[in-house]
């Protein structure tokens, strides 16, 4: 993930192609988005929702796609760390 999120795919032993360096590009915006607004998303961008009490999701990146999808094990969460 941080040679995604720094940039540095050209560093790295991996063999790595144009799918692997847009996915970062969008990686970066995102976080850089976060740092400068607080928020991550962008228009051109998939939504990146919140995580809260009632929406668990997390944001999903590969290749091909970024959405964000369901939390798996919401309710072990739910009950080790938010006391419910």
């Amino acid at each position: 993930e941080l040679w995604y999120i720094f940039g540095t795919l050209d560093r790295c032993w991996r063999k790595l192609d144009g799918r692997h360096h847009d996915l970062s590009k969008k990686m970066i915006k995102y976080w850089t988005n976060f740092a400068k607004t607080g928020d991550p998303n962008e228009s051109g961008l998939s939504p990146w929702t919140p995580f809260t009490r009632d929406h668990m999701s997390e944001m999903y990146f590969t290749e091909e796609t970024c959405h964000c999808r369901p939390v798996k094990n919401a309710g072990v969460i739910r009950e080790i760390y938010l006391d419910e």
